[in-house]
């Protein structure tokens, strides 16, 4: 599943990376303000594949650190083929600007950041590369994997190593909760999208419905796998706890292709607010399926990627998807008070890559690596540590909420290593008219984009709630 815009084999992109990435003398401060190195400041199913993963070591160094002063190699996890690509490759693409960066500005301790990257397309892939990485590349130490099956099987497996893995995308709650004690997450876990999708609806959704919280019928629908449990399980649980009517609990197999059943159900069910939680195809179908049954759903929120893609839009049309809201990272067009340096990544992703970052994956993934670059700082030989070490470093490292681009800060627990100072954001597709956003300041023409809604400090002086309830995009032809 990859987009028109990420087009190409990982191998061309990562050549892609480097070309630009050399002609790049930027250094940024957006991944965690007030952090210093070398003296500056500074949700997934699984894919279709049947290899244990390829890979190359990626040289990121510009010519300012001492390339034979033992670089300190870093194992690169992501889904770069299959139907994960897309996110996959813009996950990565965090990274390593975050690895570039911290190399032009004299690497960690003096010592250049080396990326190891490996294509881990599923579960099983996954457990082989760490294998490799373990054994043949000797890592001291692994990120990944944007998907949240994918980084279960992988640190798991890690954790027969002792190798620390670094987890910056993937959501699902079980990835910490049931932490072997190597594993360092920097994004938030499923459970908050859950929890901030149901305060959208109550203090967005409700309000523009003219209901009371205790007046809305609400049904939630996710995808079988941990990622969908954990947020439908929270939104059905606070729902309830707000007074929300909730009307249907639905789980479903991704990999479906037809949920016309499913679709009559919420028919009959006079729902005001769908809460869903799936993936790119199967968000698709269920809109497609329910603009062509004549099931109309005054208002939706969804939850991660696949809601906040451009490819949302050009699947479904811009009538479908007017007015829906997305529970997801920080997505760029975001107040820069908020999240500050934000407008700088969106600027240097472009001229990294010539074009605009793809979702918020890409920053999120940037703050997280920025997390461990700090914390390779913070050990005494940064290749050659303890896992204990790590720990130790790791939670020595504390930063408060509104210091990054993502406007997330830094704190892990003691026994799970969940990083607890980050936010969910609360999104809404509304039609871009405006010169001064920063995610496509080149369109005014009215194609959808996202908006950042929630909290209200997030917002854009410009941005308003709008299209609750949607358009009838049933009548659309």
């Amino acid at each position: 599943m990859v987009d028109s815009n990420q087009s190409g084999s990982p191998e061309t992109n990562r050549r892609r990376f480097l070309k630009g990435a050399t002609a790049s003398g930027l250094a940024l401060t957006t991944g965690l303000a007030g952090c210093s190195s070398g003296g500056s400041n500074s949700g997934g199913g699984d894919g279709n594949s049947d290899g244990s993963g390829g890979g190359q070591t990626t040289n990121q160094g510009n010519g300012d650190t001492n390339s034979g002063n033992n670089p300190i190699k870093v194992g690169a996890l992501f889904p770069l083929s299959g139907n994960l690509a897309q996110l996959g490759e813009e996950s990565l693409r965090g990274v390593e600007i975050a690895v570039e960066e911290r190399n032009s500005n004299g690497g960690v301790q003096g010592r250049e950041i080396q990326l190891v990257t490996k294509d881990a397309p599923n579960a099983d892939a996954g457990v082989s590369t760490i294998e490799n990485l373990a054994t043949v590349e000797d890592v001291p130490v692994v990120v990944g994997s944007y998907s949240s099956t994918i980084s279960r099987a992988a640190s798991q497996r890690a954790a027969g190593y002792d190798l620390p893995y670094w987890e910056l995308g993937a959501v699902a709650d079980v990835i910490t909760e049931e932490n072997p004690g190597n594993v360092f997450r920097t994004n938030p876990q499923a459970s908050f999208f859950g929890r901030s999708g149901v305060q959208t609806a109550r203090d967005v959704v409700a309000p523009a419905l003219d209901k009371d919280p205790s007046d809305l019928n609400v049904a939630v629908m996710y995808e079988s796998g941990a990622y969908g449990n954990s947020v439908g399980g929270t939104v059905k649980e606070l729902s309830e706890q707000e007074g929300m009517n909730v009307v249907e609990d639905i789980e479903y197999d991704a990999g479906t292709g037809d949920l016309s059943s499913t679709i009559q159900t919420l028919k009959s069910a006079d729902v005001d607010l769908l809460n869903h939680t799936g993936y790119s195809s199967d968000i698709y179908l269920l809109w497609n399926q329910s603009k062509s049954l004549g099931n109309y759903i005054p208002a939706a929120i969804g939850n991660g990627g696949g809601y906040s893609l451009q490819a949302f839009v050009e699947n479904i049309g811009t009538t479908a998807a007017m007015g829906v809201l997305n529970q997801d990272f920080t997505q760029y067009n975001t107040n820069p008070e908020y999240a500050p340096g934000i407008a700088d990544f969106v600027a240097q992703y472009r001229e990294t890559y010539d074009e605009p970052p793809l979702s918020g994956h890409s920053l999120g993934n940037y703050f997280g690596m920025n997390v461990l670059l700090d914390t390779l700082e913070a050990l005494d030989d940064p290749s050659g540590f303890s896992l204990s070490a790590m720990q130790d470093a790791a939670l020595g490292i504390e930063r408060e909420i509104g210091t990054s681009a993502t406007s997330w800060g830094v704190k892990f627990d003691s026994e799970t290593f969940q990083n607890s100072r980050t936010k969910v954001t609360g999104h809404q597709w509304q039609k871009d008219t405006y010169t001064d956003d920063i995610w496509h300041p080149e369109r005014e023409d009215g194609t959808a984009d996202l908006y950042t809604l929630y909290p209200e400090e997030g917002r854009l002086s410009f941005a308003d709630i709008k299209n609750i309830p949607r358009p009838d995009y049933t009548q659309e032809s």
